[in-house]
């Protein structure tokens, strides 16, 4: 089930990122876009209500997916009676989807209603059950402490945890209140500028990245990578859906503890820059699992014909890699 799972994102990740490559020459435009407050969405085919397509159940989460509906604005997402967040809904070519995340493992509802004329029409709304599993926390990365990261071990969002949707749009634009001196909160710009606040060691409150769609090299990186220095508050860099992916950079933590990183497709990245997702010196209980490891460019030395190292881990104690998978990769 996992197996087949990871290979079906695999799939959409490489459809994504090689779709976002065509769009930047001009021959193909994104299938994805977020729908967010004021924005609107192409109309395509739409039913009279939604119709559910497709719905399941994944680690500590459910997704479902359904035909836009005519005259929607947008759609307000509920799992289990609570909103998830608007950035969770994003519309693809024919049809809408929802991610919902941080949730216990058991049965969990789904209720997505379409917003016509500003406002809610529960008439044409409808519901998606799904089982969503725990994630297996039996490794060496929960002796001694945790490596939830911005997560309780039961799967849930801690309650004071920072979160930040990036996509290809905001990448450079988004922004977080940060105590990066310990003077109090202060706008912070950027997701490697969100991430290097952390690094004094003032902010308590953990930080959940959130990457939606295909991400190329944002404006800011640490030597071509995103670099995540001395990050101890709990932090968990993710994917949301199928096709979340770092296209031509690569993830690097050092110095860091109770770091997760899950549900991301790295793809390209630089030889000459350093892994695709690099543990350095002095980490300790770090999470690398659910991922999906592409090839990288071509690098001087002879065993970078396909990129440097995937999954890399020095000096580092506490650690768990589990259920990545790993695609024609040099090493």
């Amino acid at each position: 089930m996992k197996n087949s799972m990871l290979k079906k994102r695999a799939a959409s990740i490489a459809a994504a990122a090689m779709m976002t490559v065509s769009a930047a020459v001009g021959t193909a435009a994104s299938s994805m876009s977020v729908i967010t407050a004021g924005s609107g969405f192409t109309a395509y085919a739409a039913e009279s209500s939604v119709k559910i397509l497709s719905s399941a159940g994944f680690g500590e989460g459910m997704y479902a997916t359904w035909s836009s509906v005519s005259g929607a604005g947008g759609y307000n997402v509920y799992v289990d009676g609570v909103q998830i967040d608007t950035m969770l809904v994003r519309q693809y070519s024919g049809y809408m989807r929802a991610d919902a995340v941080g949730l216990k493992a058991g049965s969990h509802t789904m209720r997505i209603v379409p917003v016509i004329g500003g406002k809610e029409d529960s008439s044409k709304a409808a519901e998606a059950k799904a089982e969503a599993y725990a994630h297996d926390r039996s490794g060496f990365g929960f002796v001694n402490g945790s490596s939830s990261g911005a997560y309780n071990n039961d799967g849930t969002l801690k309650s004071n945890a920072i979160v930040i949707y990036v996509t290809e749009g905001n990448k450079d634009t988004v922004s977080a209140s940060i105590d990066s001196t310990g003077k109090g909160a202060a706008a912070v710009t950027g997701v490697q500028n969100i991430i290097t606040a952390y690094k004094k060691g003032k902010e308590s409150r953990p930080l959940n990245i959130r990457f939606i769609g295909n991400i190329t090299d944002p404006s800011v990186l640490m030597k071509g990578d995103l670099m995540v220095d001395t990050v101890t508050a709990g932090c968990t860099i993710e994917g949301i859906g199928n096709d979340a992916t770092l296209n031509g950079f690569g993830l690097v933590m050092k110095n860091c503890s109770n770091v997760e990183v899950r549900n991301l497709g790295f793809m390209n990245c630089n030889s000459s820059e350093g892994d695709n997702c690099g543990l350095q010196q002095n980490n300790n209980h770090i999470w690398v699992h659910n991922c999906d490891f592409f090839y990288g460019d071509a690098g001087s030395d002879a065993d970078q014909a396909k990129g440097d190292g995937a999954l890399d881990t020095k000096t580092s104690t506490y650690i768990t890699h589990s259920y990545n998978h790993f695609w024609d990769n040099g090493k």
